[in-house]
């Protein structure tokens, strides 16, 4: 939830307009693949059906990381399994409630009020509280 909220709010940040220009989008998409790519290379790091070195590649080559950043990338990746991937999971989990939270006639300010206030859960445990 933590992680995810982060990235949830650059993806609001964008949807209302404040990082709309080009260069801003341009990173921000670049970003958005690089958190994409966490997901495969934790998950292939902590199955071991990714080696240290193949993991670098991946990020080097997919996610257009330098060198040097995705050795420390993926370093702070086997230091923390399944880390990485709760920014994105985390995302997708929270736009999912708030697409329910819409169908429900709730509105934006409802949702995020009700989701903050129910903490850190995981997400499955904050559609639950909510009642979504």
């Amino acid at each position: 939830m933590v992680e995810g909220w982060g990235l949830y709010v650059e993806e609001l940040m964008t949807e209302l307009g404040y990082l709309d220009s080009p260069e801003t989008r341009l990173l921000r998409l670049k970003d958005l693949l690089w958190r994409a790519a966490r997901v495969t290379v934790d998950v292939g790091l902590a199955t071991g059906e990714m080696s240290f070195d193949e993991a670098v590649h991946f990020m080097v080559e997919r996610a257009r990381l330098e060198q040097p950043n995705a050795v420390a990338e993926v370093r702070r990746y086997t230091l923390n399994p399944m880390q990485p991937s709760s920014y994105a999971l985390g995302r997708e989990a929270i736009l999912k409630l708030r697409d329910k939270a819409r169908g429900a006639g709730w509105g934006m300010r409802l949702f995020h009020d009700r989701l903050l206030g129910a903490g850190s859960l995981p997400p499955k445990l904050l559609a639950t509280e909510l009642g979504l």
